[in-house]
């Protein structure tokens, strides 16, 4: 697997950035930062693009200030199947955003409870589902048209929340215990047991990858249930009821985010790894088995991650930029018959199979 550090692209002038989110239908770019700033834009890498006089071009096809929030961001995420963007502020204040007719973002719904933060917030697989949770322990679930499901109050230390693949439940993760799992209709329907020895340990991300496009009806083993924690430590699970799941220790000592990749094949880990007894920052690579595949270190400081649509390019938002890396995992191959046939994934999101000298698409 080869990763290479290879753009850098300035927002915003002396403004740190603190989230990043790829909408993985359309490619927009969503950035938040300090005192509301929120930004929607479009960058295209594949060309080297030049003005008139010569000089390089801004990358940026796309660009829109959103200016309803007045403090720091601490959420950005995306309804791709929607095309809306979800933003949440450290005053608990959550907006939704849709693109108006006239091509701009607006707001659709604003929402503030006015007594707790918001600790996570969550979009299920297919969209139809919001769900976010309050540092007091109350949880909400409300449908893409906007209209409440239900409210309840879950459990105090309530900080992490996760869709199931069908939509049909959600995981609530509990400071110091188990995970509580909740129907979509709001009653508890059982807890997913965490091993002893990590069960006072924080959990960083709680992700369970699905497939969109074809895996939206059932739910079937091997689905990326994934628990990563503060300590580094990753756990794998085929689904909510694996009682044994995959344990694996990483090399980081603090974990700031992770997130899969589209095809759910690569798991990208920014957090701090210590080396030559110095702190440094780094993102790390790993299969969806837990094999370690590469890591990059960077030399500032990382507020945030996102793969873009196609899986070979990783964002980091680090001080005023955003640092795109390049991503290509070895090719799939086999040999017979004096042929040698590999596989890759393009820009154009066609998988390409090459025979020899013959190429064809599909």
């Amino acid at each position: 697997m080869f990763v290479c550090p290879f753009k850098k692209v300035t927002i915003q002038k002396n403004l740190v950035m603190s989230n990043i989110s790829c909408n993985s239908n359309t490619n927009f770019l969503a950035i938040g930062g300090e005192a509301g700033f929120l930004k929607v834009v479009k960058i295209d890498l594949s060309k080297q693009r030049k003005n008139p006089d010569g000089t390089a071009a801004s990358p940026l096809t796309f660009t829109q200030n959103l200016t309803t929030h007045k403090n720091k961001i601490t959420i950005v995420t995306w309804n791709s199947i929607y095309d809306k963007l979800t933003t949440c502020d450290e005053e608990g204040v959550i907006v939704v955003w849709k693109m108006s007719e006239k091509d701009q973002w607006e707001t659709e719904m604003i929402n503030n409870r006015e007594v707790s933060i918001i600790n996570d917030l969550k979009w299920s697989a297919m969209g139809n589902f919001l769900c976010f949770i309050y540092e007091d322990g109350h949880a909400i679930v409300g449908t893409v048209e906007g209209s409440r499901s239900w409210g309840n109050d879950i459990k105090s230390g309530l900080y992490k929340v996760e869709w199931s693949p069908d939509e049909t439940f959600l995981l609530f993760c509990v400071r110091n215990n188990n995970i509580v799992l909740f129907s979509s209709s709001g009653y508890q329907i059982g807890e997913m047991e965490i091993p002893g020895h990590l069960q006072s340990v924080l959990i960083s991300e709680i992700m369970w990858w699905t497939n969109p496009l074809i895996e939206h009806k059932t739910i079937v083993d091997d689905k990326h249930l994934t628990l990563v924690f503060e300590n580094g430590t990753i756990l794998f699970y085929d689904n909510h009821q694996d009682l044994k799941p995959a344990e694996i220790k990483t090399n980081l000592v603090s974990i700031l985010k992770a997130e899969w990749c589209p095809n759910g094949e690569i798991l990208a880990i920014a957090g701090i790894i210590i080396e030559d007894e110095q702190k440094k920052q780094a993102v790390n690579f790993y299969s969806n088995t837990g094999k370690f595949l590469q890591d990059t270190k960077i030399p500032n400081k990382i507020t945030s991650i996102c793969w873009e649509n196609h899986g070979t390019r990783i964002a980091i938002t680090t001080d005023t930029f955003i640092l795109f890396c390049l991503v290509k995992p070895n090719y799939k191959w086999t040999y017979f018959s004096d042929t040698l046939v590999y596989s890759f994934m393009t820009d154009s999101e066609h998988n390409t199979i090459v025979f020899l000298g013959y190429k064809k698409k599909y």
